[in-house]
């Protein structure tokens, strides 16, 4: 791949110019270029603007960073849902085998909880009491083993700086309106629907800012395509 193949066809101004040699020498030449192809889709036109190509970079970054946020809100909500409940009454059979055995060897359940992966984490909280199911949203859930997998799979993509607008190895996910999906939307409703349902709404409502224009002086134009926006609606 040479770099020129990235600026054919592409219309860019002199300081964006400057702009797009930095970001490609940081973020790769491939990533641009896949960027590239799929706004050129898009189009009716045989051009791109390098604005569009940047701006579509940036709301997978902000969409990013908010999901992160809100993974890590429930990792640490089933934590402290456990920890709460049981820190000094850890006698119990539902552990699985992970924290049982350094329970054993006198380890305190908050230092378990706290090096606990999230992979473990998810089949602790399966196996939790009733109530501890219905603090956390899990009680009598329909396709709760599918739906959590899927939100596994999404916190492994977010956490790995997936480039999430344009992946395409999600897992199905069943939502409350009885349709399913593996789409980008599709596992944002479904991590939507694991939060306490306020905090759903600001995650929501945070993705939905994603799309807005917050532009500073030396930003490349906000130019984010309409077919590219995730809308929860």
């Amino acid at each position: 791949m040479k770099i020129e193949q990235f600026f054919e066809n592409l219309e860019i101004g002199e300081k964006d110019f400057v702009n797009a040699e930095k970001y490609i020498k940081a973020k790769g030449l491939f990533c641009h270029l896949q960027i590239k192809n799929k706004l050129l889709a898009w189009t009716e036109d045989d051009k791109i603007k390098y604005s569009q190509i940047a701006t579509y970079y940036r709301y997978d970054k902000r969409i990013r960073m908010v999901l992160y946020k809100y993974i890590a809100y429930l990792e640490e909500y089933y934590r402290a849902a456990i920890l709460d409940a049981y820190f000094d009454n850890t006698n119990q059979e539902f552990w699985i085998n992970e924290i049982m055995n350094k329970l054993n060897k006198n380890i305190p359940l908050n230092l378990i909880l706290e090096n606990l992966g999230f992979n473990d984490l998810i089949k602790q909280i399966k196996k939790m009491p009733d109530e501890i199911k219905i603090e956390c949203s899990l009680f009598e859930r329909k396709r709760l083993r599918e739906n959590l997998y899927a939100l596994k799979e999404l916190r492994n993509a977010v956490m790995h700086n997936k480039f999430l607008l344009m992946y395409r190895c999600f897992s199905v996910c069943y939502l409350s309106n009885g349709q399913k999906g593996s789409s980008l939307r599709d596992n944002i409703m479904n991590l939507i629907s694991f939060l306490p349902e306020n905090v759903g709404k600001k995650c929501k409502l945070d993705i939905d800012n994603c799309a807005k224009e917050r532009n500073t002086e030396q930003d490349t134009e906000w130019d984010l395509l309409e077919q590219a926006i995730v809308s929860l609606e």
